[in-house]
């Protein structure tokens, strides 16, 4: 029989979710594969689970979309699929063929932020009416995930390209994005549609913006000041 994989959006319902996997396969190890922005909240819930019923949690973490690929492109078997963005499973697993889960289950929300350090630039200048002005400064270096990989990269990208509507500057996007890579925006029928080139050909301006796969991956830059900002969940800032 075909397995079935109980999917979660970033909630604390995990227990829920294993119960129904453990209970329906008998397994005395618990495979879950997660967003990096749930690796924390997800620890604490192995150490109770574990306490609770005895099963061994493995997890592995991951950018959303790469997280989802190691199902539906490299084939792992896994109980459990955590994505900070449930489009994803809905698209990625549910409405494709093949199907890789039955349904997901949407629990909680989240904000980007900006994060900073006592080591970055401006820092006492920083506030919410002028942040974008501070990150453009060529001295300001600031971090982002991939967003083919990653709801926090391209999150960060509808946040800036927001900030045109909010702050009345139809500059932002361009000052921050496109001058310093090959991401594009463009407005169609009333929407702004952001154009993502594949990883390869993201023409990243790496004195300018630091990138990698997953979030949680630019903490350690941001704290040892080799970038300024960094676009993050609040859950985990």
């Amino acid at each position: 029989m075909r397995q079935v994989i109980v999917v979660i959006v970033l909630g604390i319902a995990l227990t829920i979710a294993i119960v129904i996997s453990i209970h329906h396969e008998k397994k005395e190890a618990l495979l879950v594969l997660h967003a990096g922005s749930l690796a924390a909240p997800f620890g604490e819930l192995e150490k109770e689970f574990e306490k609770i019923y005895g099963v061994d949690v493995q997890r592995e973490a991951a950018g959303s979309k790469a997280t989802i690929r190691k199902v539906t492109e490299l084939g792992k078997k896994a109980d459990v699929v955590a994505s900070a963005d449930y489009t994803l499973i809905e698209n990625m697993m549910i409405s494709s063929a093949p199907k890789y889960a039955n349904f997901c289950i949407q629990f909680a929300r989240n904000k980007i932020v900006i994060a900073y350090t006592n080591k970055s630039a401006y820092k006492n200048e920083i506030n919410e009416s002028n942040w974008y002005k501070i990150l453009a400064r060529k001295n300001v270096r600031f971090g982002f995930s991939n967003p083919n990989d990653d709801p926090c990269g391209y999150r960060a990208l509808m946040v800036v390209q927001l900030a045109e509507i909010y702050y009345g500057n139809d500059t932002i996007f361009d000052e921050l994005i496109e001058e310093n890579t090959a991401i594009t925006a463009t407005q169609e029928n009333g929407s702004y549609i952001i154009h993502v080139p594949s990883s390869a050909e993201l023409g990243i301006d790496v004195a300018k913006i630091a990138m990698r796969s997953a979030e949680i991956d630019l903490m350690a830059s941001l704290e040892t000041g080799d970038i300024d900002y960094l676009f993050i969940y609040r859950s985990v800032a």
